[in-house]
């Protein structure tokens, strides 16, 4: 498997850096093929999971198809 240049190293790699820089890194990893998934791991969980999702994922360019479809299901009324 050959990984894009400054791709996190698999199953050894830990995240850090503001949240732009955390987003842009799993916008990487998410382009590295056959990425099926990324564990993450906090301090304290909850916490963690919740500034993730407020602070993280919204700067993710891998998430936005993600988001377009959730807000198309929204307004189709599927959601």
């Amino acid at each position: 498997m050959v990984l894009p240049d400054g791709a996190v190293n698999m199953n050894m790699g830990t995240l850090v850096g503001s949240y732009a820089s955390v987003a842009r890194m799993l916008d990487e990893v998410a382009g590295v093929e056959g990425t099926k998934g990324i564990m993450l791991t906090f301090d304290d969980f909850v916490e963690g999971l919740e500034m993730f999702g407020r602070e993280v994922q919204p700067l993710m360019r891998s998430r936005e198809a993600v988001v377009a479809g959730l807000e198309k299901a929204a307004a189709d009324g599927h959601v």
